[in-house]
């Protein structure tokens, strides 16, 4: 059984049924293709939905520029230096569980080997409440704060 021939062009003859099967073939794989990348695009879209954002990681930390903190800083340092990262945690959107691990990249000298001696102590995983409060007590100690406070008091 032959298809039937057609003449296309000048001294060519081609198989009719044998091209129209090679094109439609051609259209439905590029529809199917065409299809499957709109899909794609629809699943990213649908992940990071209008009003919702994707967590931050530490290139967006960074990007904010934070302070290192060495450790030999007075108390009020201390805690502004806190104050400012917690700001910039915030900011940069990091995720709760990924604080801490963000911010050990800003310690340096001092707190960098008080915090690797602490790290090595404290109980996977580690939260952001372990480290601020081992970070008070060892850089704004109570005695410091209670010694701050008195000065106040005699200032009125």
């Amino acid at each position: 059984m032959e298809g039937r021939r057609t003449r296309n062009g000048p001294g060519t003859s081609r198989d009719s049924s044998n091209e129209d099967g090679d094109n439609m073939m051609r259209v439905l794989y590029g529809m199917m293709e065409s299809q499957h990348q709109q899909t794609k695009l629809l699943r990213q879209a649908l992940l990071t939905a209008p009003g919702e954002q994707r967590p931050g990681n530490v290139s967006d930390f960074k990007k904010l520029q934070p302070a290192t903190f060495l450790g030999t800083e007075k108390p009020l340092d201390a805690e502004q230096w806190l104050i400012d990262t917690i700001d910039l945690l915030k900011a940069a959107r990091i995720p709760d569980e990924n604080q801490v691990e963000v911010v050990k990249i800003q310690l340096k000298d001092v707190i960098r080997t008080w915090w690797l001696a602490e790290e090595a102590r404290l109980e996977r995983p580690i939260t952001w409440d372990q480290f601020s409060r081992g970070f008070y007590e060892r850089f704004f100690p109570a005695t410091a704060q209670k010694e701050m406070e008195e000065q106040f008091i005699r200032l009125q």
